[in-house]
């Protein structure tokens, strides 16, 4: 017989059962929306993630980065939104712009009230005359400010020869660029005895004229920088008259000649002071004549207007070729008839 199993006393059954089972303690955790049941809230340094040993970061200096990884960089392109673009290409402006401003002297506090205000397309600084400048200081094909543009304006002054001062000879010449800036300002000698300066309209004086540039060198020199450039001025028959120069008509904007400004005055010749105290909203010519300014005032009224200027000048010469190619077609025909009504004639005989 087995021996019988000894039930052991109450009361440390009892006991056993209490050391057993533990109660399981719960902390609430509380919010604005909802209150959650949670256990132990754990310590802030046990709940930190601890990176590993061989945890993989991208290289900060050029010495930490492999040969794989620069050689990667280099084929990859970044990526940039348009709006960064924009941001960077408008930063690089003003980078210029100040570079310009520092270079030509011109600032805020040196501009006074009598000078005229002239600005430009693309340009924020205000551009007024500047020093003359040689043909030695031109810069082919440079960034600078006196860059020959694929735009320029040019205006000249004339003095009186003859016994009566009637006859107009050249006797200074001024072209600017696109911006607005000098790139050529020349004093021409005549080759005559000047018998009237026109100091009153020209602003020229002996003393300009005694060591004056000769008239072939300027017209040789002048040539040279309109070649394959769309010119701008005022009255520019006159001019290129007196400088000899052949331009061609299809690179050549009169501002006397537009059909805005002429409907000004009912379809007369517009004067450049008018147009530049109507449409610029500036007084120039009051005294003395400047050269500089008036190709600078030529040049701003072509840029208000030269969508419209380039647009009118397409359809007029989509007009012309229409044109052209009907009288062609009627030419034509009318060979056509004659032939027809001639072959019939000699049938008939």
């Amino acid at each position: 017989m087995p021996p019988a199993k000894s039930n052991p006393p109450k009361e440390s059954s009892q006991k056993l059962r209490t050391s057993v089972k533990k109660k399981k303690i719960f902390f609430f955790k509380t919010s604005a929306n909802n209150i959650k049941l949670t256990d132990k809230p754990k310590s802030d340094e046990k709940s930190q993630i601890k990176p590993s040993k061989n945890f993989a970061r991208l290289p900060t200096k050029p010495d930490e980065a492999s040969s794989n990884w620069k050689s990667l960089i280099t084929q990859i392109k970044p990526v940039q939104s348009k709006g960064r673009l924009l941001y960077i290409e408008r930063k690089k402006k003003e980078a210029a712009k100040k570079i310009e401003e520092s270079s030509i002297g011109v600032t805020s506090s040196e501009k006074t009230n009598n000078d005229p205000e002239i600005w430009f397309d693309g340009v924020d600084p205000i551009l007024l005359e500047t020093p003359s400048c040689d043909a030695s200081n031109i810069q082919f094909g440079s960034s600078g400010p006196k860059e020959l543009t694929k735009v320029l304006a040019l205006d000249c002054e004339m003095v009186g020869i003859g016994s009566d001062g009637k006859e107009s000879a050249l006797a200074r010449v001024s072209i600017v660029n696109q911006h607005g800036v000098c790139v050529y300002d020349k004093f021409v000698a005549p080759g005559e005895e000047v018998t009237d300066f026109r100091t009153k309209f020209s602003g020229i004086r002996p003393h300009n004229l005694k060591n004056a540039s000769q008239l072939g060198v300027v017209c040789h020199e002048v040539g040279e920088m309109l070649k394959g450039r769309l010119l701008i001025g005022h009255g520019l028959s006159h001019d290129l008259e007196v400088l000899m120069i052949k331009h061609p008509k299809s690179n050549i904007r009169d501002t006397s000649r537009f059909k805005v400004f002429r409907s000004v005055v009912n379809g007369a010749t517009p004067s450049l002071k008018r147009l530049s105290q109507q449409f610029l909203g500036i007084e120039i010519q009051t005294g003395e004549h400047s050269s500089i300014q008036d190709a600078q005032a030529a040049l701003r009224l072509y840029t208000m207007f030269h969508q419209q200027w380039e647009a009118d000048l397409v359809s007029r010469r989509s007009e012309r070729k229409s044109k052209i190619i009907k009288g062609k077609k009627s030419t034509k025909e009318t060979l056509k008839t004659k032939e027809t009504v001639q072959s019939k004639e000699s049938i008939k005989k």
